[in-house]
């Protein structure tokens, strides 16, 4: 045996390595029992995630349990009571599990099994070295059966339980007492429509928590914000920030906070039924409040989804305020999701928006939506493709039809990106010439490398005689190319996807020529 093999890490990197060389769970078991070296290993990787506790329950004596049909559904059931010999086998194994998945309902016999489970543990808790527990509960009542798995280990909980204030509350008090020391938290059942007190709960929860790095929540207050915001290693915020009362954020903007937060997600599907301007409005300059906020934040993904504004002042400054921190050297995704505030907004999102993000030249993933098109051109494109020499996904959409000044030449600049895998851009499609006639870059600049996988064309509009000049053109530039893709709503014309079509099977055949020529 070579001595490497000695090293538990070292083989734990390998079986991890070849996890992927393993059909099913059957095999990572045959290797535990038939090497001695891969043994430990092998178990740790079968066991560290778990989906429920009847791998485990299994481990124990077959005259306990039995699977019996109850309503047509196969349910886990005990026989008898659990006795401490019972166990022997389990804790060899429950010590392995890192990640547990769990859904606890009000059926009658699930109920008897984990109480059952729950009277004949030893020491309190089932898995020592849990780690992750996404609990999922339906309950009419207060469930006693988390305490199962809150053991010292536990670093992070993902929490939806049937909305009910008063067993809310407790299960969150109870694990701010239990779990403080927790790094990682997901709510999903306590939101905008929940109960002051479970609101209150929850916020109290995670004001209890000093050392949270990554949140994951619909409805923030204030005090919670500030709280996180001093956190000194926080560095993951996921929420829906209009949740929160409008105005409760003036006066904390210019305080050194999130001193070391990478990714902010601010998720406000809920607030586009608004029709009230004042509100609509609040919502931006909340926005604009928060990455002020932000200002000390080595920030690297940035989520904003939907932004109301009538407008493009205020998104421009929001994309200037995003641009002056100094500290987001590394930014290298922002998605940006813009609708509009009523039928008159039909402004196009002008070209100086994209220049305060040239001074991110890491971005590898740009999404924007807007309500009614960009008014860019080639040239805006070949500035951007220069500037984000990186790009793998590059996304201009828009929610509604219109003309756009950029040519097909924009995707001869975006070719020169060598990781761009994804491309979505509205452009018009008519009169292609290859080469373009207006290089930007030199002709040793290009060659056909592109390794695109996926072009949406949109809006973009053609005519039946473009269609083989076209193809010619796009696989000339993307001999990679899986598919083409345009809008399909009903404001596109039927013609026009025909057109689309033809060129996407066109492309496929020239792509199966050269590589016929090359066999």
């Amino acid at each position: 045996m070579h001595h490497c093999l000695a090293v538990p890490e070292l083989v734990d990197l390998i079986i991890s390595a070849g996890l992927n060389a393993f059909e099913d769970r059957n095999d990572l078991a045959a290797l535990a029992i038939t090497s001695t070296t891969f043994h430990e290993s092998a178990l740790n990787l079968l066991w560290q995630e778990q989906s429920s506790v009847v791998n485990l329950v299994k481990c124990m004596p077959p005259d306990l349990w039995e699977f019996s049909l109850v309503d047509d559904i196969e349910t886990l059931i005990f026989l008898r009571e659990i006795v401490p010999e019972d166990w022997d086998r389990v804790f060899k194994y429950s010590r392995r599990v890192k990640s547990l998945s769990l859904f606890i309902s009000d059926d009658p016999d699930m109920t008897a099994f984990y109480e059952g489970l729950r009277k004949g543990i030893p020491g309190g808790y089932l898995m020592p070295n849990l780690q992750h527990l996404l609990w999922e509960e339906n309950m009419a009542a207060e469930c006693p059966f988390i305490n199962l798995f809150l053991g010292p280990q536990v670093t992070s909980i993902e929490l939806n339980v049937e909305a009910r204030d008063n067993d809310h509350c407790s299960l969150l008090d109870k694990l701010a007492i239990l779990q403080p020391e927790l790094r990682s938290v997901v709510i999903t059942s306590i939101n905008g429509k929940s109960g002051q007190a479970e609101q209150s709960s929850l916020w109290s929860f995670i004001r209890a928590l000093p050392r949270l790095k990554a949140l994951d929540v619909p409805i923030l207050d204030s005090a919670t914000l500030i709280h996180l915001g001093r956190i000194t290693d926080f560095k993951s915020l996921t929420v829906d920030i209009l949740a929160a009362q409008p105005g409760c954020l003036p006066g904390i903007a210019d305080q050194p906070m999130f001193l070391d937060l990478q990714i902010i997600s601010l998720n406000m599907e809920s607030t586009a039924m608004f029709n009230n301007t004042t509100r609509r409005g609040m919502q931006i300059t909340t926005l604009l409040t928060l990455f002020r906020m932000f200002n000390n934040s080595p920030l690297r993904r940035v989520v904003a989804k939907p932004i109301v504004e009538y407008n493009w002042d205020l998104p421009k400054e929001l994309v200037e305020v995003i641009g002056e921190n100094s500290q987001i050297k590394d930014l290298n995704s922002l998605i940006l999701d813009f609708v509009e505030a009523g039928p008159e907004d039909v402004v196009a999102c002008p070209k100086e928006f994209f220049r305060p993000l040239f001074n991110f030249p890491n971005i590898t993933s740009l999404e924007i939506r807007v309500p009614s098109g960009y008014d860019i051109d080639d040239a805006m494109i070949a500035e951007m493709s220069r500037t984000w020499r990186s790009l793998r996904n590059f996304n201009l959409a828009s929610s509604s039809m219109f003309e756009s000044s950029c040519t097909p030449n924009s995707l001869y600049h975006l070719a020169q990106c060598r990781d761009l895998l994804t491309i979505r851009l509205t452009f018009w499609a008519s009169g292609v010439s290859y080469p373009p006639p207006s290089l930007i870059f030199p002709p040793s600049d290009h060659s056909p490398t592109s390794p695109l996988r996926y072009l949406d064309v949109e809006w973009s509009q053609t005519t039946d005689s473009d269609v083989e000049v076209i193809a010619s053109f796009i696989s000339s530039l993307f001999p990679s190319l899986l598919q083409i893709e345009a809008n399909r709503t009903e404001a596109m014309r039927d013609w026009n996807l025909k057109n689309w079509g033809d060129i996407d099977a066109r492309v496929q055949e020239l792509q199966n020529l050269q590589a016929e020529l090359h066999e």
